[in-house]
């Protein structure tokens, strides 16, 4: 554990050194940006530092229904709800997914918040899947799995899934938080 006397940037100062940085939350050193800071302050002026449970409260920020609308035109999707963690995001995902799914996959080293159903694993798993799935007797199947490993840079490739017969329906939940 390093001890920090000030935020860390691209690089970080501890003990007379100076470091380059590599971890924590502080993605492309945003917090660094005077402009991006200015709108943080202004933000946090007209909208306070917390706002909880913000979708079960009798009153609702517009601000969340304007995120959600920008944020679906620009991922061209019909709509967007957005939660507090990408972690809540897959647990309410994967908890709406279960309850009407049987045939569930987790990909390897799907991320936790979206693990779930049996798990594939190794080098050969999209090969195994797409047997498991056309070779069933079952026709609806669903495959958790993450578009980008951020543990080791890993894009994953689809098309594999074009070797699924026709007749079976898969739904893929992917995780792209961190492809985005």
């Amino acid at each position: 554990m390093y001890p920090l006397n000030q935020a860390p940037g691209r690089t970080v100062f501890t003990k007379n050194n100076e470091y380059l940085f590599f971890s924590g939350y502080s993605y492309l050193s945003m917090s660094h940006i005077q402009d991006f800071t200015d709108l943080v302050i202004t933000g946090i002026n007209k909208y306070g530092l917390l706002y909880p449970s913000a979708r079960i409260s009798n009153t609702q920020l517009e601000l969340y229904t304007v995120f959600e609308n920008t944020l679906s035109k620009l991922s061209g999707t019909e709509d967007t709800v957005s939660f507090s963690s990408g972690y809540m995001a897959g647990r309410a995902i994967v908890d709406l997914i279960t309850q009407h799914n049987k045939h569930i996959f987790s990909a390897p080293n799907a991320h936790p918040a979206i693990a779930c159903g049996e798990q594939l694993h190794g080098t050969e798993w999209k090969n195994q899947l797409v047997k498991t799935i056309n070779q069933s007797l079952a026709n609806s199947f669903v495959l958790f799995m993450d578009a980008v490993n951020p543990l080791n840079a890993t894009v994953t490739y689809f098309s594999f899934l074009h070797e699924i017969n026709a007749n079976k329906h898969l739904t893929c939940i992917i995780d792209d938080s961190h492809g985005m």
